[in-house]
């Protein structure tokens, strides 16, 4: 099982080849989204527990404006299509959601 923390470190590492201009702001969204999860009683850290419950209950907690809750959406939508490219999950969660 692949947790989310080996995912966004892998998926960083191919962005920064094919699309750098995204990295830098989808990497401080992923990484706060994965330390915020870390810091839960009971993380949820491998990829099949990820959802956008979570990120909206992260969202409110943290709390994100309207706009970075939508970037934080797109950015998981696009570590979740990488991750289905690669065989790490068999889904996305993320693709009815983000924009």
């Amino acid at each position: 099982m692949t947790t989310i923390d080996v995912a966004i470190d892998d998926y960083l590492h191919t962005i920064v080849r094919t699309r750098p201009w995204t990295k830098k702001r989808e990497e401080e969204l992923l990484e706060g989204f994965s330390a915020w999860l870390q810091a839960q009683p009971a993380p949820p850290i491998n990829m099949n527990e990820i959802g956008p419950a979570l990120a909206d209950q992260y969202a409110a907690t943290v709390p994100l404006s309207k706009a970075e809750h939508t970037e934080l959406l797109g950015a998981l939508n696009h570590l979740f299509m990488w991750s289905v490219h690669t065989a790490m999950v068999q889904h996305n969660p993320f693709a009815t959601v983000a924009a």
